[in-house]
């Protein structure tokens, strides 16, 4: 008895070391999930001083093709865009804008090419792979603003319009949605179609306030 009792305290023993040198299992984190890491975090719209440089001049409600550059693998993608509306708004959703602020809505559609890879993946991202958006610029000041969150995401919950984060460059159907645009109330921004080319350089299109 007195041997089967030390070899059961010898098992116990080696199990308590063993677990003891791997140690307790790492919680999941966010950059676990993310192939970045944090280089994502926070996102920059690099391109906010970027020059503007007007290559083309449409008209709301006027469809427009549009080729830029993709990374992994670097390649061209395409798609088609066009904004539909442009009009300043009291509330989105339920939010109204903060003092001395104004909000601007700009209803828009996006197709994708379900030949396009790499990154950019979604419509309206900024970061290091920046995705092709409308924007609004201050020409005068050689700045261009992207939509504002938050206003957006209120406005398309509240019309159950497609989010525009889950909107991919690979889909091949027509998407309408909105934007919003918080701006200083003296302040009357261009609408413009901002993109990487395919060599590399940002690119606008400037967006006439009149139909075609």
């Amino acid at each position: 008895m007195n041997h089967s009792k030390s070899a059961l305290s010898i098992i116990l023993l080696s199990s308590v070391i063993l677990l003891s040198a791997c140690g307790p299992a790492k919680p999941a984190s966010f950059s676990d999930d993310t192939t970045g890491g944090n280089n994502l975090i926070p996102l920059v719209d690099k391109d906010a001083s970027a020059k503007i440089n007007i290559t083309k001049t449409l008209k709301l409600n006027e469809a427009f093709p549009v080729s830029y550059k993709t990374t992994d693998p670097n390649g061209v993608g395409s798609i088609q865009a066009k904004a539909r509306s442009l009009k300043e708004i009291p509330m989105a959703g339920k939010s109204g804008p903060n003092s001395g602020k104004k909000l601007i809505l700009v209803e828009i559609s996006v197709m994708g090419n379900p030949k396009n890879k790499g990154n950019p993946s979604t419509f309206n991202q900024i970061g290091s792979t920046p995705s092709p958006q409308f924007v609004m610029v201050n020409r005068s000041k050689n700045t261009s603003e992207v939509e504002t969150t938050y206003f957006s995401d209120s406005y398309t919950a509240e019309k159950k319009l497609f989010e525009l984060s889950k909107i991919t460059l690979d889909q091949d159907k027509w998407v309408d949605t909105a934007l919003v645009f918080e701006t200083d109330l003296d302040y009357n921004p261009d609408l413009a179609f901002r993109f990487t080319n395919p060599q590399g350089q940002t690119e606008f299109y400037g967006i006439t306030p009149t139909t075609k």
